[in-house]
């Protein structure tokens, strides 16, 4: 199987780089960008292996998301579609009401801290397809 990762973490992006059999999308922007990208990457035929939801942690609350994904010769993973549409949804109205944390919400030493919390739920995904797949 063929495994992408989807970022705009730099830490997750510097790391993921070493996976020889990952391949990497580093995103330009937020969150909405990395689910946008997640989407069309569901639509060629990829499914979501990690959930873009991990660790109860809402798109809106951490400006770093990383996106495990496998490409798979099936059907369109209609449910996957669906519940990144919907995500992407609210973190539009959550946009728009001025709920969302961007990169300038907070200082150099939090935003560390929002990538390092990405980078370890992101971690353990990329370790068990390390384990099993590959």
């Amino acid at each position: 199987m063929e495994y992408v990762l989807v970022s705009n973490n730099p830490d997750v992006i510097q790391k993921a780089k070493e996976e020889r059999w990952l391949e990497v999308k580093e995103v330009p922007g937020g969150v909405k960008e990395v689910l946008r990208e997640a989407l069309a990457l569901l639509y060629r035929g990829y499914k979501m292996i990690s959930h873009p939801l991990m660790g109860s942690i809402k798109p809106w609350e951490n400006p770093y998301r990383s996106i495990l994904l496998g490409k798979i010769p099936k059907p369109l993973p209609g449910r996957m579609i669906l519940l990144l549409d919907r995500t992407i949804q609210k973190l539009e109205e959550r946009e728009k009401a001025g709920l969302v944390v961007t990169e300038g919400s907070y200082p150099e030493k939090v935003l560390a801290d929002f990538r390092f919390l990405d980078g370890e739920l992101i971690r353990q995904a990329i370790d068990r397809i390390r384990e099993t797949a590959i």
